[in-house]
């Protein structure tokens, strides 16, 4: 009975650390603190990356743990990037996918404070949807993420990223806090 047991623990032991495993995810980017919005500009790679399983994201958004974010996503099985807006709060979550990204373009993302605790997402100038996730000001992301394998390819441009002030106008990130999570280093 204790031989069981012990075979049970180690199995579950097994099992969690292969879950944390295949949920893993590695991140590059840089973040502005203090703002009222975030956009950039960015690229899907001239073709598709290589990706050994599950897939990529490029996006801006609002830091955890409620947020709301927009970029292009690609997983295996998809033919093009994919445009997206994703947001979580006050247990409420989603992700609608918006068309496709064709490979060798851009794409303008925005993530924008309307008022009180209220977010807009748009994607090339188009709302998409607003939320309700947290009062502003918060920290700005522009990042990469790669999902559960790092020998995923990471091919991804950003340009033109900026943040909105309290007034309303938006200005060139001016805090470097870059980073990448090893192996994207």
């Amino acid at each position: 009975m204790q031989k069981m047991l012990k075979s049970l623990v180690l199995a579950t032991v097994i099992c969690f650390l292969f879950a944390q495993v295949a949920l893993a995810s590695w991140y590059a980017g840089n973040f502005r603190y203090s703002g009222y919005g975030v956009k950039a500009t960015i690229y899907a790679p001239i073709s598709a990356p290589y990706l050994e399983t599950s897939g990529e994201s490029n996006w801006v958004s609002l830091p955890s743990p409620n947020w709301v974010q927009t970029g292009w996503r690609y997983y295996v099985g998809y033919s093009n990037a994919k445009p997206y807006v994703e947001y979580h709060y006050g247990g409420l979550s989603g992700l609608t996918e918006y068309g496709t990204q064709s490979w060798g373009t851009a794409k303008v993302y925005q993530i924008r404070h309307v008022s009180g605790s209220s977010w807009c997402a748009f994607i090339a100038g188009v709302q998409k949807g607003c939320f309700t996730p947290t009062t502003a000001p918060q920290t700005m992301l522009a990042e990469s993420e790669v999902h559960v394998s790092s020998n995923n390819q990471l091919q991804t441009t950003f340009t033109a990223v900026q943040y909105r002030n309290s007034s309303g106008t938006w200005l060139n990130f001016d805090q470097n806090h870059a980073f990448a999570t090893p192996p994207l280093t």
